[in-house]
């Protein structure tokens, strides 16, 4: 009897419901460290290994289907690091714009004449293409879940969410560093688990989606609504907290999807209205000059009329970076060598530019004229998926609002910054995407599991 128990046990904790949770929530708190952080990146893709190992075998996964399109995503998602990393003659790769110096480099040796990589920076692309293993499986997870299943990963991020922003709360009011997961962390603003601010304003604004995909809230009954909008609230205060100003200006357009989704106001009687809404907005304001008490909240605050930008000038250099590098590319991951060459003397200040802050400028650099086609490519599959998706809508109707919003906001926050380089940031997306991908069917879940 004591056996059955835990065979019983053990099928509920390797359940594919319970291991998709898991790895998410995995992928949350050691995912945001980012390339200054090797070894929880690294402990996340052996985590992923296992697990992909594990589906491999397990029957529960095996019998389920994966949607064509995910194949699709992948491919187009892993086919350049691969393919940057495979040996070209040297008749090839030396006609490639932007090898002179290492054509240079290489006639000081005698290997001028080798075989070599496109790639100028192979072991960054090997990098970049290990970096793709736990984004990928939480796609491959995900597609193969049911709408219910699916259903069931909202609250893991969204309370991981709520986790990460009262971490951020002692990293804001501590006055010390020592609350921050990673060396290279934006010290003095919430960064929870991540290690900079911009990528925990986007942790936080789909967190802020997810809590308001779960609403109402049956276990807090009728005030469920009210307990959704505190939730809300709480996750947009850590985002103004974070001091992205990117961040907090997509923050600022969701809050409104975010309380229509949550249904805040919704069945309160007209006449009442009124005063829910200003009942909430005074203890909103009231919750904000409680927290600007403390000092060290208050000089973060302050701190960020004060800053100034420089990714104008990033972005000019990038530019004239992609252009050397055009049509090839100079290799996937490759971002801060292909990059270094072509920073101007008079804008450098010191400190190492490790990213483009635009995902897309970055891509075209790294990749060129084929990564633009894989990007339009992919665009193309997730917009066929969304389409599809509205059109069948159903009672999977939240987690297609919250799929696209996350997609939204990486995508927004692409344009200025590198979400999709956090490894958090890129499984939440590739959730969201596998979330518009048509769920499996109970009976088949229920036929197949047992």
């Amino acid at each position: 009897m004591h056996m059955k128990s835990n065979s019983r046990h053990d099928r509920v904790l390797l359940a594919p419901a319970a291991l998709a949770g898991a790895f998410v929530v995995a992928a949350i708190v050691l995912g945001g460290g980012g390339t200054p952080a090797p070894r929880a990146e690294l402990a996340l893709e052996v985590l992923g290994a296992i697990t992909l190992l594990f589906m491999l075998f397990a029957a529960s996964w095996r019998t389920r289907p994966v949607p064509g399109a995910i194949y699709v995503l992948a491919g187009v998602t892993a086919i350049l690091p691969i393919l940057h990393l495979v040996p070209l003659p040297p008749s090839l790769w030396q006609s490639l714009p932007g090898r002179e110096t290492e054509i240079a480099a290489l006639t000081l040796i005698g290997a001028q004449n080798d075989w070599m990589p496109l790639s100028l920076v192979p072991s960054a692309t090997l990098a970049s293409l290990l970096s793709l293993g736990p984004p990928l499986l939480v796609l491959l997870m995900t597609a193969k879940l049911s709408a219910d299943e699916r259903a069931g990963l909202l609250p893991l991020v969204a309370w991981s969410g709520l986790a990460a922003f009262m971490l951020g709360v002692l990293q804001v009011t501590s006055g010390s560093e020592r609350f921050y997961l990673y060396a290279d962390s934006s010290a003095g603003w919430l960064t929870g688990f991540q290690a900079g601010r911009n990528l925990a304003a986007d942790m936080l604004t789909i967190a802020m989606l997810a809590w308001a995909a779960i609403q109402p809230m049956r276990i807090f009954g009728a005030a469920g609504r009210f307990v959704g909008a505190a939730g809300i609230a709480l996750l947009a205060l850590g985002v103004l907290f974070t001091g992205s100003r990117a961040g907090i200006a997509i923050m600022v357009i969701v809050l409104p999807l975010a309380f229509h989704l949550a249904g805040t106001f919704r069945a309160i009687p007209r006449r009442k209205l009124l005063f829910a809404v200003a009942g909430f907005f005074l203890s909103a304001v009231g919750a904000v000059m409680a927290l600007l008490t403390s000092p060290a909240a208050r000089r973060s605050l302050e701190r960020l009329d004060s800053l100034e930008s420089i990714r104008t000038d990033i972005w000019a250099d990038a530019w004239a970076a992609a252009l050397a590098y055009w049509p090839a590319g100079g290799g996937m991951g490759g971002f801060i060598s292909l990059f270094m060459p072509f920073e101007r003397l008079e804008v450098l200040d010191g400190l190492r530019t490790n990213r483009a802050h635009n995902d897309y400028l970055e891509l075209l650099i790294e990749a060129g004229a084929p990564g633009m086609v894989l990007l339009a490519m992919a665009i193309a599959v997730i917009g066929w998926l969304a389409w599809r998706a509205l059109r069948a809508g159903g009672h999977a109707s939240r987690q297609i609002t919250f799929a696209l919003g996350t997609i939204g906001v990486v995508a927004a926050h692409s344009l200025v910054d590198y979400p999709l380089r956090s490894m958090s940031i890129a499984c939440l997306f590739a959730m969201a995407v596998a979330m518009l991908c048509p769920a499996l069917s109970p009976e088949f879940r229920k036929g197949r599991s047992t």
